[in-house]
């Protein structure tokens, strides 16, 4: 049902104008908290509802009712036969009831990969998706991923919501004295010989002169890093960016067939709303961020390929509207091929995970 207030308009077919309210035709009709409409017309009849105003107010999540108790348009039809006089019937009342999606809030999905959090993993998926109503999505390859969580996985209320096509989680959390952080790979590659990099707003020019196979790029002064224009890394480039300080990103990254792009800092990683493409490995000891423009009708999707991991948490803020209703927000793919480029350096062994106890 609508819960308003909020208005909506009807039209005449016959061209007669609305007794109450006093309007001609086409008229704007009032729906108060509950939901709840009346109007007055002569008959005989039919009147055809357009909701767009209430989709614009944000009250419902189509203009197309999900579903008429009646029918989709009123129809007044009682008069006596040969009445030629307005109004020819009186006292008569008529109810016609809609029921509508509801308007989803911003929400997420994972395409291909895993999804893992030590304590919550939350995304409301609608009940209006046109397809499949899952968490993780197949990708490429018939994997069809697995949600790990410590504390409580929530999809909403959409009975047919599920982590993926087998509906597969495993409540646990990850058992070992390692941490995969900054710290780290920090020592990980502490042997290793830094290549020059003498701004920090951007990337150099691509040159393996140490024949490690990829660039590593270090900095330790605690101040951010603040990419402002594209990042374009080719086939066959390999970066990686280990940094203290926050990592802002203002444009684009994206990453060739073949090539790497592995962020790594203590501090957080910040997308700003302008952001609507990230290709990389991206790891913060502390916060990922996926900014939002604050307005609806301006916000873009988020298309983050690769890993992203955020012992802090990832905040995917983005909030499309009446389009999450269809597609969510924020698309997380896994890339395999990011896995698979990146230098031996980076690389250990999987992890493993011990059986959950409350």
């Amino acid at each position: 049902t609508v819960i308003g207030p909020g208005t909506f308009s009807i039209t005449s077919l016959a061209g007669y104008p609305l007794v109450s309210p006093a309007s001609a035709s086409p008229a704007t009709i009032s729906v108060n908290a509950s939901g709840q409409y009346s109007f007055t017309g002569y008959s005989p009849d039919t009147f055809t509802y357009d909701f767009t105003d209430l989709l614009n107010a944000g009250l419902i999540g189509n203009a197309t009712p999900k579903f008429s108790c009646t029918s989709a348009s009123a129809s007044l039809s009682n008069s006596p036969v040969g009445c030629m006089t307005q109004p020819c019937e009186t006292g008569a009342s008529y109810i016609y009831n809609f029921g509508f999606w509801r308007k989803y809030g911003g929400w997420w999905q994972v395409v291909g990969g895993p999804v893992y959090a030590r304590q919550n993993i939350q995304s409301t998926i609608p009940a209006s998706l046109p397809g499949n109503m899952y968490l993780i999505l197949p990708g490429t390859t018939a994997h069809q991923g697995l949600a790990v969580y410590g504390g409580s996985l929530t999809l909403g209320s959409n009975p047919n919501a599920q982590v993926n096509a087998n509906n597969t989680s495993v409540q646990s959390v990850y058992n070992s004295n390692s941490i995969y952080n900054y710290e780290f790979f920090r020592n990980k590659l502490s042997g290793k010989t830094a290549d020059t990099w003498s701004n920090k707003n951007q990337l150099p020019a691509y040159s393996d002169g140490s024949g490690k196979g990829y660039m590593l790029l270090r900095s330790t002064d605690g101040t951010a890093s603040n990419f402002s224009s594209p990042i374009n890394v080719a086939a066959g480039e390999k970066y990686v960016l280990l940094t203290t300080g926050n990592v802002n990103i203002s444009d684009n990254i994206t990453i060739a067939s073949g090539g790497t792009l592995i962020i790594i800092t203590d501090q957080s990683i910040n997308f700003s709303a302008a952001v609507t493409r990230a290709d990389g490995w991206y790891l913060a000891d502390s916060m990922i961020t996926i900014a939002s423009t604050g307005d609806e009708t301006t916000e873009q999707r988020f298309l983050g390929n690769g890993s992203f991991v955020a012992h802090g948490g990832i905040v995917p803020d983005r909030d499309r509207g009446v389009t999450n209703n269809i597609e969510s927000s924020s698309l997380f793919t896994y890339r395999t091929d990011l896995l698979q480029n990146a230098p031996d350096a980076i690389k250990f062994p999987y992890q493993r995970y011990a059986p959950y106890v409350p």
